[in-house]
């Protein structure tokens, strides 16, 4: 349930939090679906980063949010960053991040990882003081960091592991298996460690960013890396097969011992490919070629791809919205059985409730799949069009909820014919239906 020290509100008035914001991390957790990070469009004197500081929790049973603050080690703001959940705790990796860093060290290009966007002035009082490098000005940085946050305590803690580390990068995805946590892909500055490391990956540059005036050289990887929570290092697995293509603003999702990847965008391509990866034999497999076949999702990137239970211990894939080759948003979604042979995608076109891209999507249980935030418009449209942020929550119903939620949904709706009988129902479930009531759920 919720913390005592949670703010908890109606839903209608909550829901702008985690809506009007892209690039952000969900995750699920003991059947919550928790929301972090990410920016906000259209915002031209104040912060566009959400708090790093502050994670949004979702139960699925009362149908309300609540915000918790959290301590320890907090990251930087950030978009981009990849998360995943291993137990009680949750690991957050990579990201574009908002830093605070002299004008001197960008002057003398001593932060050869800052990208050369530094802002004239900044959101934080102190980010204007001086120290003995000059003055202080908001910048951004492409990290290859880790961080941990405890979900029981929500305290912070910024990893440092031996071994090599990934490649700087955004946009990238990672997932866990057993002892490990996984990150696949990314987009970001060429890898310094290439000679020793070339072998295991690849990096294609962008070439929009390798020239002209302040240039900061970036690019695409298919790089795959693990944090080996036991031994607190990083390794890089050596895997057979083909692996996908380099690429970022990609899919992942685990279903039993297999990590399956779909699109994301390579050079100026949006792929629909999807890979599976042994997580085992560390084995790389092609599930569907990249195709213009009309009965397979088109090219896309920014899109989510959710695991589901289908009734066979296969299990299956569903697959939301996105960003194609022609700069637009899209609202489709499309399901994959994985039990059935030969692997296809059929299109679901009763969950189809508008476009999303670079939304975040959670199962929140064996019935449902929640796709929260994102942008419905041209991400990459000029300045002057708005770019516009979803206006609510979707939930996808994938399989006939349980019992329990049944009569939850019945009961809210026609509260005023079961008061004696709430009134008698078990202090646990009563305080569920009253908050369901309460908040207009």
């Amino acid at each position: 349930m919720f913390d005592s020290d949670s703010s908890i509100e109606p839903v209608a008035r909550l829901e702008d939090n985690v809506n009007k914001r892209a690039g952000h991390v969900a995750v699920g957790h003991r059947g919550r679906a928790l929301v972090w990070g990410g920016y906000m469009e259209n915002q031209v004197e104040n912060d566009q980063y959400w708090s790093s500081g502050e994670i949004w929790l979702y139960n699925s049973l009362t149908q309300t949010w609540a915000s918790h603050r959290t301590v320890g080690d907090i990251p930087s703001k950030c978009s981009g960053a990849a998360a995943t959940v291993m137990e009680d705790t949750m690991y957050v990796v990579a990201g574009f991040h908002k830093i605070v860093v002299s004008m001197k060290s960008i002057r003398e290009g001593s932060q050869s990882s800052l990208a050369q966007e530094s802002s004239d002035h900044a959101s934080d009082s102190s980010d204007s003081e001086d120290d003995e490098s000059g003055p202080m000005v908001s910048s951004v940085e492409i990290a290859n960091s880790i961080w941990s946050l405890d979900l029981n305590t929500y305290t912070w803690n910024k990893l440092e592991p031996g071994g090599d580390p990934p490649l700087r990068c955004d946009k990238t995805a990672c997932w866990t298996f057993g002892d490990k946590v996984y990150l696949f892909g990314g987009f970001g500055p060429p890898p310094s460690h290439m000679n020793k490391l070339g072998t295991l990956f690849e990096f294609c540059e962008d070439p929009t960013t390798t020239s002209g005036y302040g240039s900061y050289t970036r690019g695409w990887s298919n790089q795959l890396v693990v944090f080996n929570t036991t031994t607190k290092k990083w390794e890089w697995p050596v895997c057979t097969g083909q692996a996908p293509s380099p690429r970022a603003a990609h899919s992942v999702s685990v279903v039993g011992s297999t990590a399956y990847v779909f699109g994301g965008r390579h050079l100026d391509t949006r792929l629909n490919d999807l890979h599976s990866l042994d997580l085992i034999t560390l084995k790389w497999s092609l599930v569907v070629a990249d195709t213009d076949a009309l009965d397979v999702p088109v090219g896309r990137s920014w899109q989510t791809m959710t695991p589901i239970h289908t009734g066979m211990e296969e299990g299956g894939l569903v697959m939301y919205g996105g960003f194609d080759n022609n700069l637009t948003a899209l609202g489709d979604c499309w399901r994959m059985d994985l039990s059935q042979q030969p692997s296809s995608w059929v299109r679901c076109r009763h969950l189809e409730l508008g476009p999303r891209l670079w939304h975040a999507a959670v199962g929140l249980d064996t019935s449902q799949v929640m796709v929260v935030g994102g942008l419905t418009n041209n991400i990459l449209a000029p300045s002057f069009v708005a770019k516009h942020h979803a206006e609510k929550v979707l939930f996808l119903r994938v399989a006939p909820p349980s019992l329990l939620k049944l009569c939850l949904e019945y009961i809210t709706k026609h509260r005023d014919l079961f008061n004696k009988e709430v009134e008698e129902l078990p202090l646990s479930l009563k305080r569920i239906v009253k908050i369901r009531c309460s908040s207009g759920a």
